[in-house]
């Protein structure tokens, strides 16, 4: 039998959340400068939502680069 695993993040200290993070911070971070993941963002983000991401304009320049 399966028992849940069940944490109390509160008990957590903050510099030991950080450093769980940190890889999945610098992933996310990554995939954002790919201009190929960005255009797809954009296009899921306005079909989602009905507008543009809100950093639209960032992801753009990553876009234009990459055709430059």
């Amino acid at each position: 039998m399966k028992y849940p695993v069940k944490i109390n993040t509160k008990t957590i200290p903050p510099h030991v959340i950080r450093t769980l993070c940190r890889p999945l911070i610098d992933t996310i971070q990554s995939a954002y400068k790919d201009p190929v993941f960005a255009k797809k963002y954009i296009e899921y983000h306005k079909n989602k939502y009905g507008e543009l991401p809100s950093n639209h304009a960032e992801l753009q320049k990553v876009i234009a680069q990459a055709q430059a």
